[in-house]
């Protein structure tokens, strides 16, 4: 696995520690709490993709190393592409910036 540190955008919906008091984990060192925008942003998309009845080819599962022929293809092709996907719309959001 690989040391470099990916952008996860921060927060998807923050919520200040103040109005937060659950005691679940907290978010980075503002005290936030939820889930990461890239995690938001591949969800979007893995939905998107979901919905394509054709699923994942065998050559695209090749292209992303993935087993084809594994039990799990189809999830670790979709997970991969989503986050991909995620990626670009978080370096996208900071161009415009």
């Amino acid at each position: 696995m690989s040391d470099t540190k990916i952008d996860d955008g921060g927060p998807a919906f923050p919520c200040p520690d103040d109005y937060a008091q659950d005691g679940g984990p907290l978010y980075g060192p503002r005290n936030i709490q939820g889930m990461t925008l890239r995690d938001w942003f591949a969800g979007q998309a893995l939905a998107g993709l979901l919905s394509d009845p054709c699923g994942a080819t065998r050559e695209q599962c090749l292209k992303h190393g993935v087993d084809p022929d594994s039990k799990t293809a189809q999830a670790q092709i979709y997970a991969t592409v989503a986050y991909a996907y995620s990626d670009a719309m978080i370096a996208a959001k900071k161009e415009k910036a």
